[in-house]
């Protein structure tokens, strides 16, 4: 099947299906949209944990001034905080709220987790940085090259982030529409 015969055919289900079963099928997506998120939030915060623990094992932190060491474990328990936070925001049917409440209150969540991707991504890339350029004899064409290493990984993964995150709030708005036309 074409994408739009697709499109055809699930218009013409949702004008025969109920409301409660139109609910349930929004439900559905954005609890496996909500999963998602809640997935990667794990799993980059167990990634944190462990960059944690090779800093301050493999590393030789001690080489390091004081707040080299603080700036980049205070970016790594900022990183954690944050993926906590959003594990815990993105349960879909609070209590006391309906789903088009409980969706809307995700998507400001998310849109919080878009500013705070690359406040967050300008900390770590800049603990980094510090931690690497204090490890190395500088020229002027090492720290341009570190430079533009750090402008070009917080552009990066802010950009991955940003977009990732947006896609999210697409899908679920998707759904926040389906549900106000029943």
């Amino acid at each position: 099947m074409k994408l739009d015969e697709l499109k055809q055919q699930w218009q013409e289900e949702q004008h025969t299906l109920s409301t409660e079963q139109i609910q349930q099928r929004v439900g559905q997506r954005s609890s496996a949209i909500s999963a998602r998120m809640a997935k990667k939030a794990l799993i980059e915060s167990a990634a944190f944990v462990l960059v944690f623990i090779v800093f301050f094992t493999g590393l030789d932190p001690e080489k390091n001034t004081l707040w080299v060491n603080f700036l980049f474990a205070g970016a790594i328990g900022i990183g954690i905080a944050n993926n906590l936070w959003l594990y815990r925001s993105l349960s879909l049917n609070r209590q006391g709220q309906n789903m088009y409440a409980s969706l809307q209150s995700i998507v400001r969540h998310l849109w919080v987790q878009i500013q705070f991707s690359v406040i967050f991504s300008v900390l770590f890339f800049t603990s980094v940085t510090a931690f690497l350029m204090l490890r190395i004899p500088l020229s002027t064409e090492k720290i341009i090259l570190i430079l533009v290493l750090l402008g070009l990984s917080i552009m990066i993964r802010s950009g991955v982030e940003i977009s990732r995150w947006k896609g999210s709030i697409r899908k679920i708005n998707l759904c926040l529409q389906t549900l106000s036309n029943t």
